[in-house]
């Protein structure tokens, strides 16, 4: 770390110099990055990057927070410059170099900097939607356009378009090849493979509000009907008030059995199928690990990660790293009937590298889990239908 800042300081300099070290709060992390740029300028080096506590997030409303340092001169340089220079609109990309320490201090600084790297990895990568879309043929370009309005990731996006582009033979229907090509990519992100025995425990996991709990009850009401399994309701959240009140309703409005997951270690059931509910996972390191070791002791044989399209794209990959730990399986995707923009579900498959096992497409409890319909999914993407739903 203090090579970056050396290059620029002769070592009597380094030794006699005065460092700034400020922190910076925000809702993303490039809004953080661009405070630092404002303040501190240019030559100003990230020390590191955390996600803010649940509790600081609901006090002020921000996600990230970056610490970075300046030695106290060139900060004196960077004020003096803008005081001097006339208010010109910024149109640039902001540019940021990555110091890195010869000799870090321990894993959990090379971590903060993995992470940070990939997160500015993604940021660049949105930066530079503008000249992946002028690279793109004209032919394409709707179809580019389409699907970054869908949501879908950049990266992504622009892949689907250069595909089609390369699979489209002179006089053909760049629309029609551009659905063939899609469809392939939803296809190859979907599963349907899944065989619920009993004795089998599912679990449930995801961020607040994506419908972990409607997902559970809408799969008990499947297997009990349809299936003639036998199902009990557990959960693992301990701290959401009324959590077993929300279970327990499904329980009653289904005739089943409902309680918490402690009872199973005490009293496994060979002939049922477990469903498992889990808190929503917080922002801290520290609580992310104390859940998913609880959810590792009930040693789940599934694990469906549930997630809401209603959720923008980068705002689900922003925050990939506090799913890993779960180990999910594979997805649900809910809220399909909330919004015309299904981009997400490209993004957690890609990045998660597990499949969409299941859609929902009803608030609450009603309706049910369906299997991805990959045409329809593609459709809806390509802005080639007003409604479609997945079946």
């Amino acid at each position: 770390m203090k090579s970056a800042i050396m290059s620029r300081l002769s070592r009597t300099e380094w030794w006699n110099s005065k460092m700034v070290i400020k922190s910076f709060s925000a809702p993303t992390v490039a809004a953080a990055l661009k405070k630092i740029r404002e303040e501190l300028g240019g030559d100003a080096v990230v020390l590191r990057t955390k996600v803010c506590s649940g509790k600081e997030v609901s006090l002020t409303g921000q996600r990230f927070e970056v610490t970075a340092c300046i030695d106290e001169q060139e900060l004196s340089k960077h004020r003096a410059s803008r005081k001097n220079k006339p208010f010109v609109k910024e149109t640039s990309v902001m540019k940021i170099e990555k110091a890195v320490d010869p000799k870090p201090e321990n894993n959990k600084e090379i971590k903060d900097f993995a992470g940070l790297e990939k997160t500015l990895n993604r940021i660049l990568s949105a930066h530079r939607s503008p000249d992946l879309f002028t690279n793109l043929p004209t032919e394409v370009k709707p179809v580019f356009l389409n699907l970054i309005d869908s949501d879908v990731p950049v990266e992504i996006a622009h892949r689907m378009a250069r595909r089609t582009l390369d699979s489209a033979d002179t006089g053909s229907n760049i629309e029609q090849v551009a659905l063939s090509v899609v469809h392939d990519e939803i296809g190859r992100i979907t599963s349907a493979n899944i065989s619920i025995e009993p004795g089998m425990k599912i679990a449930f996991v995801g961020p607040s509000g994506g419908g972990k709990t409607s997902v559970m009850g809408k799969a008990a009401a499947q297997l009990c009907t349809k299936y003639g399994r036998k199902i009990k309701l557990l959960s693992l959240d301990q701290m959401k008030i009324a959590a077993y009140e929300e279970i327990g309703a499904y329980a009653d409005l289904l005739d089943l059995q409902a309680g918490f997951c402690r009872q199973l270690q005490d009293n496994r059931d060979n002939d049922s199928v477990c469903l498992i509910d889990t808190p929503a996972i917080g922002c801290t390191e520290r609580r992310q690990k104390k859940l998913a070791e609880e959810l590792m002791s009930v040693a789940p044989d599934i694990v469906f990660f549930v997630f809401s399209v209603c959720n923008r794209s980068h705002d689900l990959i922003d925050s990939i790293n506090m799913f890993e730990n779960f180990s999910p399986t594979c997805l649900v995707a809910s809220h399909l009937d909330e919004t015309d923009r299904w981009g997400g579900i490209t993004a957690m498959a890609e990045y998660l590298n597990i499949p969409v096992s299941y859609v929902t497409d009803s608030p609450g409890g009603i309706g049910e889990l369906r299997v991805p319909d990959a045409a329809a999914i593609a459709r809806r993407l390509l802005k080639l239908e007003v409604s479609v739903h997945a079946e």
